[in-house]
């Protein structure tokens, strides 16, 4: 699967859990990135900060190279939700 179908119901849960798969695959070339996907996430809304805006541009530059990273193929359980990433 290289798409999350929208409009079926388990489709934003099945997003949320592939951007959380994705953060703790590569958790340990991007560790900054990571943790803010596991505290600063909302659904696909990130809300986090910086100290200043040096800081702020360089993690968004991480976390853009994490979350664009590719999504091996795996099988993920969640709860009762079955996910095939």
């Amino acid at each position: 699967m290289t798409r999350v179908t929208f409009g079926v119901s388990a489709s934003s849960i099945a997003a949320n859990i592939a951007i959380k798969q994705n953060a703790i695959d590569h958790d340990g070339k991007f560790p900054a990135a990571s943790e803010v996907v596991h505290k600063s996430f909302y659904v696909d809304d990130c809300l986090t900060g910086a100290q200043d805006s040096t800081s702020a541009l360089k993690l968004q530059q991480k976390l853009t190279k994490l979350l664009t990273r590719r999504i091996c193929s795996k099988k993920v359980e969640y709860k009762r939700l079955v996910v095939i990433l």
